[in-house]
């Protein structure tokens, strides 16, 4: 009876261990509106990424005018920001850091919306087959929240990814 005592103690302490990434993120003012950027590895491209709170898209745009996407699921188009996104949602390996998984993306082939500076956008919206949905269903995180936190001058900081307590700024957490 003890055995089985101490086996589901350390059992509950090994389900609720906290995982988290912490990437830097830098500031990229465009004509006095800022944008926060973080940088991901998708199909081994590094790509800088706008951190979007408000979108649920991962989209990044094509590399060259050739790039032909891979599993393509078909081709449709986004509305982001005051544009239309023309492209296809495909099924990619995203990486942070040493950590990889199968991620939807959807790659921009023809875009009025993206800025020239940033490959695309990491949305944080939650919701189903969402970038944070799918790094806690893989295991990657805890938790399906984030955080932004910024360093005193503002034009750099974090993204927190996962379980953000202890971290002494604000967290969202997507349900």
């Amino acid at each position: 009876m003890l055995v089985f005592f101490i086996g589901l103690v350390v059992a509950l302490h090994v389900r609720h261990e906290p995982k988290t990434f912490v990437l830097p993120m830098l500031t990229y003012d465009q004509a006095h509106n800022p944008y926060f950027t973080s940088e991901l590895v998708i199909n081994e491209r590094p790509v800088r990424m706008i951190v979007d709170t408000g979108s649920h898209e991962l989209l990044f745009q094509a590399e060259g005018k050739d790039r032909v996407p891979k599993l393509l699921a078909n081709t449709s188009q986004v509305v982001y920001e005051s544009g239309t996104i023309f492209g296809a949602v495909k099924s990619d390996n995203v990486c942070l850091a040493k950590s990889c998984f199968n991620q939807s993306v959807f790659e921009a082939l023809q875009s009025q919306a993206l800025v020239k500076w940033a490959d695309g956008v990491l949305g944080l919206q939650g919701g189903p087959a969402t970038f944070l949905e799918t790094m806690k269903t893989s295991g990657l995180i805890s938790e399906n929240s984030f955080t932004l936190k910024f360093s005193k001058s503002g034009k750099s900081g974090s993204l927190v990814l996962g379980d953000t307590a202890g971290q002494n700024s604000t967290a969202c957490k997507m349900t």
